[in-house]
């Protein structure tokens, strides 16, 4: 039986989140860098009914891929040299001038790698003499082609959903996004059948059921209470009460079969919740 458990170490967790919520508050500044992400035949994953790895993992791992190739081609060897003569000799313990960023963060999540200062010793280089392109050929040869940075991108992208799935507002977002610049822009004909029978019409996917793993997640992150009137709906309190997932983005809007857009509603909320409405609450139970 799988383990409701896993390991989580938060390096950068939060940092991440934030950039990818700033990219969901407003998404027009990042469309350019967005249609990778998009482009294709990246859709085909958007229309699948309810992955485990959900279209919003797939979208986190876009965000930390993105970054990390970032930081790989944005490393100041001269100023690491310089610092190092400046302040090496003060706090040898404390800092390793010598280490990429990147080296930390794979080092925070106990992956086995080779430092980059070991990477040049093996092209007879030294660090002393190493250039950008030492850098490039470090991350694009060694850490990208072994799947080291695919085994970080992993774990980083896990701790940053299980963050973030608490954040409805931010999942309402995200599935806004993808509804109008993906779903709904979706034309069936010349779609391959299996393609097709997942839709309803032209931008509008059929309505799947929710399996059971998906719906004890959105059970358990929204605390047996509706999300719009706050009610409690586990049964615990009240035998009076009828539980239902509903899609935060309807599905008539583009909205997605994707549990990172359901959420709980009592009978009532979900009658009164329009088609046309995303409406979902800034409101939380506390812990404590």
């Amino acid at each position: 039986m799988r383990t409701a458990l896993f390991e989580a170490r938060y390096y950068e967790t939060y940092y991440f989140a934030n950039i990818i919520k700033n990219i969901l508050s407003d998404p027009f500044p990042y469309i350019h860098k967005l249609d990778a992400f998009y482009g294709d035949d990246a859709y085909v994953s958007f229309i699948q009914p309810f992955p485990k790895f959900s279209v919003f993992h797939q979208f986190i791992a876009f965000i930390i891929h993105d970054s990390l190739y970032e930081v790989s081609t944005d490393v100041d060897l001269e100023d690491a040299r310089n610092r190092e003569k400046r302040y090496g000799r003060f706090a040898p313990d404390l800092y390793n001038f010598r280490q990429l960023p990147i080296n930390d963060a794979l080092a925070h999540h106990q992956i086995e790698h080779e430092s980059f200062e070991e990477y040049l010793g093996d092209k007879s280089k030294s660090f002393e003499n190493a250039d950008e392109d030492d850098v490039f050929d470090y991350f694009q040869e060694y850490l990208w082609l072994t799947g080291i940075i695919d085994s970080l991108v992993e774990k980083m992208t896990e701790e940053v959903f299980f963050v973030m799935f608490h954040n409805r507002t931010s999942l309402r977002d995200f599935n806004i996004m993808i509804a109008q610049f993906v779903i709904s822009e979706i034309l069936i004909d010349g779609l391959p059948p299996e393609e097709k029978a997942l839709f309803k019409r032209d931008g509008v996917l059929a309505r799947k059921r929710i399996p059971v793993w998906a719906r004890n997640a959105v059970f358990f992150r929204d605390r047996g209470r509706c999300a719009l009137c706050h009610r409690d709906i586990s049964g615990l309190v009240s035998i009076d009460s009828e539980e239902h997932f509903d899609h935060i983005v309807p599905l008539a809007k583009g909205g997605m079969n994707d549990v990172t857009n359901i959420q709980l509603l009592c009978r009532e909320c979900n009658l009164q919740k329009s088609a046309g409405s995303s409406a979902t609450s800034f409101k939380y139970e506390r812990w404590y």
